[in-house]
Order: structure tokens, then C-alpha cells, then sequence
């Protein structure tokens, strides 16, 4: 199931610098902004790359962000897990790499780097959104170093 995933997100290919109005990920389709819910503490993320990408004809939208180092435990994750559903809405399948550096989240061999165990330690966790099955996770590391997986957190179906 991972390794699926992050062949999916190999394909990220195009960069875009902020999240303001209306995104084209590169094949002529917009990304529609949709509002976010300001309840609570909003975690601050930057996409460093963003793409569309299609596995058995299922449309999926793949980022690369990165979020402060600070965020990374479990109550700033779920709430970014939050924020990332609502601001893309409209997205029936979302996948997002987790960085705690900018200059990762740009690296278009982000992906391509970890299926060769050559992951950049920067590289700390995996977000999943599958709408048509009520599945989403959060999966990421507390520090540089240890595990992307080791905390999950199932938010949806299972």
C-alpha cells in the first residue's frame, strides 16, 4: 500500500510557490481553493510541488509541503490533516508528502530518493484522503531520523 503510494508520488513534477486563488497542476485542470475552517490552531505549511496524477483512471491530487520541525506530534498533524481536507475540498483522492524543510518539498526526487533508501531526512511523514472509500491517515516521524511511519493515525474508515 505505501509503496503505491509513493509511486504515485513520484510523479510529482511541477512547482508552485503558495496556495493563493486558483492552482493549475499542469495538465490544464484548476485546484480549487476551498475555504478552511479557522477553529483552532491553523499549522502553517508551504507546497513546495504539486501534480495530478491518474492510477486506474482514479484522478489523484499529489503535494509536497513542508511544516515547521515543531508540528510534527500528533495534535499538530490531525489538525493539519484537517486543514489540508477542507482547503482541497473538492479533491476526491489526496496524497501529501510531509517535509519539515522547504527545499525538500521542492525536490522533484523527493520520492524517486526514498524508493532507492536514499530517503531525504527532511522527508518525515505521509498524508492519504480517499473520499470514495472514507479512508484517511496521517503517518509521520517525530524527529529526523526515526521512522515515517511511526505514529499513524487512522482518521477515516478502516
Amino acid at each position: 500500500m505505501i509503496m503505491k503510494k509513493l509511486s504515485l508520488l513520484l510523479c510529482l513534477g511541477m512547482t508552485i510557490p503558495s496556495l493563493t486563488g486558483s492552482l493549475s497542476s499542469g495538465f490544464g485542470q484548476k485546484i480549487v481553493k476551498c475555504p478552511v475552517n479557522r477553529q483552532g490552531h491553523p499549522i502553517k505549511y508551504s507546497v513546495g510541488r504539486i501534480r495530478r496524477a491518474s492510477t486506474n483512471k482514479v484522478p489523484t491530487l499529489l503535494l509536497q509541503i513542508s511544516v515547521p520541525a515543531e508540528n510534527f506530534n500528533r495534535q499538530d498533524m490531525t489538525a493539519l490533516a484537517q486543514q489540508l481536507k477542507d482547503r482541497f475540498c473538492h479533491e476526491e483522492h489526496l496524497n501529501v508528502a510531509l517535509c519539515d524543510s522547504h527545499k525538500a518539498a521542492r525536490d522533484g526526487l523527493l520520492i524517486f530518493n526514498l524508493l532507492n533508501h536514499e530517503a531525504d531526512p527532511a522527508l518525515r511523514g505521509f498524508y492519504d484522503l480517499d473520499r470514495t472509500s472514507g479512508k484517511e491517515s496521517i503517518a509521520f516521524s517525530t524527529e529526523r531520523g526515526k521512522s515515517l511511519n511511526e505514529i499513524v493515525i487512522e482518521l477515516g474508515k478502516k
